[in-house]
């Protein structure tokens, strides 16, 4: 679990918490970094009312980092397994879970919500 508050102090969940990324380290390939990069879906809110309902459980992970784990739950799934002999098992891996309920695209607020998608992911290609 790795905060962007240092990298974008505006790379922000919908409810205003600092958005974050999981990692994990590769090893070099041939002399170079391969990056694995995993933006997670989640469909989005598209007015007040949906922004609302989507937002208003508790322990809601679509709109913020507050109830996310340090470590990330599917770290032995798939592309993230230890085990993955594909060509990217060497690659550096970022999961960028979605806290921001715009489909990763926006840079704005409305609703005295937070939409910094795109913000979110250019703060973890930094």
């Amino acid at each position: 679990f790795t905060s962007l508050s240092a990298v974008d102090p505006l790379a922000l969940c919908a409810d205003g918490s600092h958005a974050a990324y999981y990692w994990g380290e590769g090893a070099p390939h041939d002399g170079e970094q391969v990056w694995a990069v995993y933006l997670q879906g989640g469909f989005q809110c598209w007015d007040e009312q949906s922004c609302k309902k989507r937002c208003s459980n508790p322990g809601a992970t679509w709109c913020g980092t507050r109830h996310w784990g340090i470590h990330f739950p599917f770290a032995e799934a798939g592309l993230f397994s230890p085990r993955n002999d594909s060509t990217l098992k060497d690659a550096n891996k970022a999961f960028i879970r979605y806290c921001t309920s715009d489909a990763h695209m926006a840079d704005a607020t409305a609703f005295g919500m937070q939409f910094r998608g795109a913000r979110v992911v250019r703060a973890v290609i930094k």
